[in-house]
């Protein structure tokens, strides 16, 4: 009797162990599997460092942009300047030739008095028939000398305006080119693109550690093809974000097949990832504006990039090439 309580007592204690390394099993690999799908710290850390690369990237594109901007203007007024200064070289030219006619012209009448001899017009004036014909032919030679007199001294003026009207341009041309030169953008392009190639590998260490998402979308909200932006009010976010690179594709594979079996469109609103499922939706967000799309397709296939956007989702956005956006995954509204 005695043998057979002990041999009960024992396997109750073998069941107890069982259950307890059951549970204790459970435990550990749910634990496990939840730790799997959350990302961890320094998954977060990274996607925090990456948006503020972004934004102080952004800001120092504003900063780079705004400089250029005082450059090309810069540019543009000493270009106007050097082609004012080549209209007044033209007319000072255009001045001094009028100047040399004049001195010209006064010779040759000098020329003409000393043939014709001093006295020739002297008797032309004592032969008058009255006072009021002398009167007249004493006025008309002295208005003949001073004509000459008048538009020398009057081109002459002109000239000297001119002269100095062009000194000040060149000394606004000089002044500029100083301002230019101190406009130096080289020292912000290289903490530019120090930013730049720090987030594009951060970048690529978030892809690579990127937890994988299982959330698809409900059956009930599933077109087959997107061809307007979908309105955020059919969706519920889920508040899972990640973000990256993202690119956008078009002519080349418009009206192909995606990975999906459906035709692509380019002006759609769908896009391509690696790994979320297809159907999946996501609001993209990119400095300030966003549009939802859904996932169709496989890729990008190039290292560092985590989306690829349908040409109208990235005409929507105001993408033109690569650039970091911020993705969250969303839900359709049960109806």
């Amino acid at each position: 009797m005695v043998a057979f309580h002990r041999q009960s007592f024992l396997s109750r204690k073998r069941v107890v162990f069982l259950v307890a390394f059951a549970v204790f099993m459970f435990f550990a690999l749910g634990l496990n599997g939840y730790c799997n799908a959350a990302p961890d710290d320094t998954y977060m850390q990274k996607q925090e460092r990456a948006r503020i690369l972004e934004r102080e990237i952004a800001a120092l594109e504003a900063q780079l942009d705004s400089k250029n901007k005082e450059k090309r203007e810069l540019y543009e007024r000493i270009g106007e300047i050097q082609n004012k200064l080549t209209e007044y070289y033209l007319e000072i030219e255009r001045k001094n030739k009028e100047l040399r006619n004049i001195r010209e012209s006064f010779s040759v009448k000098l020329r003409s008095l000393y043939v014709d001899g001093r006295l020739s017009g002297l008797l032309q004036v004592i032969a008058s028939n009255d006072v009021t014909d002398f009167m007249t032919r004493i006025d008309y030679l002295m208005k003949a000398a001073s004509v000459d007199v008048e538009s020398y001294e009057g081109i002459r003026k002109t000239l000297n305006e001119l002269k100095k009207q062009r000194l000040g341009l060149m000394k606004e041309k000089e002044r500029l080119s100083e301002v230019l030169k101190s406009v130096v953008t080289s020292e912000l392009e290289d903490t530019l693109n120090a930013k730049r190639g720090e987030l594009a590998r951060l970048a690529a260490e978030i892809i690579a550690s990127e937890p994988q998402f299982i959330q698809g979308v409900y059956p009930s909200y599933n077109p087959i093809q997107v061809y307007t932006a979908p309105d955020e009010g059919l969706f519920i976010g889920t508040g899972q974000f990640f973000s990256g690179y993202s690119s956008w594709y078009g002519n080349e594979f418009h009206g192909r097949s995606t990975a999906n079996g459906e035709i692509y469109d380019q002006y759609g609103f769908t896009c391509a990832h690696r790994t979320l499922p297809f159907g999946t939706w996501l609001r993209v967000s990119f400095r300030g504006r966003s549009v939802i799309v859904r996932v169709n397709d496989r890729g990008p296939f190039i290292k560092g990039r985590i989306l690829d956007l349908s040409r109208g989702a990235a005409e929507a956005l105001g993408i033109t090439g690569v650039q970091w956006v911020v993705c969250e995954i969303l839900v359709p509204k049960s109806r």
